[in-house]
């Protein structure tokens, strides 16, 4: 995929001042700022043309990789501790200022942390949006697998790298030239290790005790043909959470990834209005 001439690469720091990667769209006067997380095997480098349309529009954007993925090959597809995730986030917007509203964006698993993040620093952003959020998930492994992965663990196989079972680019798209971007990507992740899969499944049990205390302005966006996100459960969440700002809509043809639809330009209409509202009720236009 092409980058957007807009786009540059830059590193920030982390927890433990881990370098981490993030791509920025930089805009002359900014309208607000908005700051995205990406799915599981995604990284940032698969969403350029939903970002160029919000910077189009004059927000700035940034992107950020996750620890171990993407742009970041250091301990790639491993964590010691699901709380990392969590701090490399918050270290990333306590550099923000504070000048125009940030919206914060969680994208699929992406979702679970800025969730999370909302729930418990709501200081830090002004709106949230979860985007097809992997917070009750179709594809979640079973309790034996579980059960299977912590006796792993317990042997001291903490490290060792287990499939992510999301391998079919089907599950993400049904267009054939985004499956076979996917398939070609080098810097989708395709593994993990069995102390990331057992960190993964706390941070997925904390985002789902901690959801209904969200009080952000919030927009949640479902896919009506998706096979990755439990959407009944999804939407039994969206109902719990205490926003009173709060709006949810469903593309009933779309599969998992937006950006990968034949046409994405009603979503990326749909993004750019609902930031632009709650960037101008935020700054009490």
């Amino acid at each position: 995929m092409q980058q957007s001439p807009q786009c540059e690469i830059e590193m920030f720091d982390g927890a433990g001042r881990l370098r981490l990667m993030s791509r920025r769209w930089r805009v002359t006067r900014p309208r607000g700022r908005v700051v995205f997380l990406h799915g599981i095997v995604s990284h940032s480098g698969w969403y350029l043309a939903s970002c160029d349309a919000l910077a189009q529009n004059g927000f700035e954007v940034h992107f950020l990789d996750r620890r171990g993925s993407g742009g970041n090959p250091y301990r790639r597809g491993d964590v010691d501790d699901w709380r990392h995730w969590i701090d490399d986030v918050v270290c990333f917007l306590k550099t923000q200022p504070r000048d125009v509203p940030l919206i914060l964006g969680g994208i699929s698993w992406g979702g679970k942390l800025a969730s999370v993040l909302a729930a418990e620093h709501p200081e830090l952003i002004d709106g949230l949006a979860l985007v097809c959020p992997g917070i009750y998930a179709a594809q979640f492994p079973s309790p034996a697998k579980y059960r299977l992965l912590g006796g792993l663990s317990r042997l001291g196989l903490g490290g060792l790298r287990v499939p992510i079972p999301l391998k079919d680019p089907a599950l993400f798209t049904g267009v054939a030239r985004w499956q076979s971007f996917i398939q070609k990507d080098s810097l989708t992740l395709r593994k993990v290790s069995v102390r990331f899969a057992l960190e993964d499944r706390k941070l997925t049990q904390h985002a789902r005790e901690v959801v209904p205390t969200i009080r952000t302005p919030t927009w949640l966006v479902l896919a009506g043909q998706d096979r990755i996100v439990d959407n009944a459960k999804t939407r039994e969440m969206y109902s719990q959470m205490a926003a009173s700002d709060k709006e949810c809509t469903c593309y009933d043809q779309a599969a998992h990834t937006f950006e990968f639809e034949p046409d994405p330009r009603p979503y990326f209409r749909d993004l750019t209005n609902w930031v632009t509202r709650v960037a101008r009720k935020t700054a009490g236009d």
